[in-house]
């Protein structure tokens, strides 16, 4: 009871320390009956420390319609492995079944910063459909099967071990692995150097993408007797599990888009000052003023991907004139910025934009001017003006003062 108690204690401790949600595609009607599940099971039996990673293989999900999204909150990572009788026999389903895969499962964890990692055996329709929709492709050649001719995947034959390049933390303390590769790319562009091929085509993918950290994506014949029994695949696998844990870094980690809109904002001012009543000065001001906005936006993965990046900011411009007026200029830039993928791999969008928006306003403002420095010349000949001027007044004023008692004819003036 003891031991049972303790096995329980550990069993509850490994799934609660899950970080990488196991999902194994398959036709077959119960998970021994299929090459995945067991493949992965002998697996965890040889390196037990992987369950530090995984759940409880009775809590992994079996089955064929395994499409709901994954948890962000409970997982880092997914392990999603196609078997090689992953089918529903019906090709329009097993198209519908594949859209749901990229879909609901693969774009939500992209969206989701958690990791990718794809294990599809071969002869795996619905895995070669997913492949096809990431940009991947498995060619096939006819066989006759049972008096039939069918299309068999025409993996490379492997002639000697592949030696892989230890700049990516998956190949880690692995010496060399089988070289029977079955992918072909249909971008190139997209699968990092550090992938391993053979005969042109790839046991291991590592495709790239500026949404997400790099997925990663195995794929040979033989690829589940290998994980089931040969070490250096194994080990392979226990690597690729620590990856989609976040226990090791990403060599191609996840960059955010930056969209920036610079707002240019030219305002031209016009003063007039008076004196009194006469103008005596009309000027043009021009100000200037730049402002820089940048926003981080991210595009969703698809096999075409349409983005509408709509970008609203406002730029608010205090100008100061030369006098003691002011002016608050609010500049609002709304643009709808449109790219467009028409290839299911190309995931990469930078938009740098410019928008030049020039505002002119007239204004009008009145200042009376005051002399603070007297002019003794000016102010004596305004003196003697004003006493010349008050010596008419006073004359006119007595004039008619007579004259209306007299009357005459400047009484009308």
């Amino acid at each position: 009871m003891r031991k049972l108690a303790a096995l329980l204690v550990l069993t509850a401790a490994l799934v609660s320390a899950a970080k990488v949600d196991v999902r194994i595609v398959t036709s077959s009607p119960y998970p021994e009956g299929s090459e995945a599940y067991v493949a992965l099971l002998s697996f965890v039996r040889a390196w037990p420390e992987a369950l530090n990673y995984l759940p409880n293989p009775s809590d992994w999900s079996v089955g064929t319609g395994l499409t709901s999204p994954p948890n962000p909150r409970a997982f880092s990572g997914i392990l999603l492995v196609f078997d090689n009788d992953a089918s529903t026999g019906n090709i329009t389903r097993d198209k519908e079944l594949a859209n749901a895969y990229v879909n609901n499962v693969i774009l939500p964890a992209i969206k989701d910063r958690i990791r990718v990692a794809l294990v599809v055996g071969p002869k795996s329709t619905l895995g070669q459909l997913v492949l096809y929709k990431l940009g991947l492709i498995i060619p096939t050649v006819p066989k006759n099967v049972s008096g039939r001719l069918v299309a068999a995947p025409s993996c490379a034959e492997g002639v000697r071990p592949l030696r892989p390049a230890s700049a990516h933390p998956i190949y880690s303390n692995v010496s060399a692995l089988p070289s029977s590769c079955c992918m072909v790319p249909l971008v190139p562009d997209l699968i990092a150097p550090e992938s391993v091929a053979s005969g042109n085509r790839y046991c291991i993918v590592i495709r790239t993408s500026k949404v997400s950290d790099e997925m990663i994506i195995l794929s040979w014949n033989g690829i589940f007797r290998d994980i089931a029994s040969n070490p250096n695949v194994q080990k392979l696998m226990f690597n690729v599990i620590k990856y989609l844990a976040k226990e090791e870094p990403a060599k191609y980690p996840y960059e955010p888009l930056t969209v920036t809109v610079t707002t240019t904002t030219t305002l031209t001012e016009f003063k007039t000052v008076t004196n009194n009543v006469t103008i005596i000065v009309t000027s043009p001001i021009t100000y200037t003023t730049t402002s820089t906005v940048t926003t981080t936006t991210t595009v969703t993965l698809k096999k075409t991907v349409v983005s509408n990046v709509t970008v609203v900011e406002t730029a608010t411009t205090t100008i100061y004139g030369t006098l003691t007026s002011f002016l608050t200029l609010t500049t609002t830039v709304l643009r709808n910025v449109t790219t467009t993928y028409t290839t299911t791999t190309t995931v990469t969008s930078e938009i740098v934009s410019t928008i030049t928006t020039t505002v002119s306003k007239t204004l009008t403002t009145t200042v009376t001017s005051v002399k603070k420095v007297i002019d003794t010349a000016t102010l004596g000949g305004a003196l003697v003006l004003g006493i010349i001027v008050g010596v008419v007044v006073m004359a006119v004023t007595l004039r008619r003062g007579e004259r209306r008692k007299g009357g005459g004819a400047l009484e009308e003036w």
